[in-house]
């Protein structure tokens, strides 16, 4: 059981923690690669109001 819970400190990280961190895109990435503009501005509630 301790091998199973690694609570004795020694033993390697599970393959399966490893390899979904390494396919989870990094969001830093994301929002680096995303258009510094963003998307086109929206009138504002007051403004569509007044039209």
């Amino acid at each position: 059981m301790d091998m199973e819970l690694n609570l004795d400190g020694k033993g390697q990280p599970q393959p399966e923690q490893a390899i979904a961190k390494s396919a989870r895109p990094s969001v830093l990435d994301r929002l680096k690669a995303s258009p510094v503009h963003g998307a086109p501005e929206k009138p504002h509630k007051k403004e569509m109001e007044a039209r």
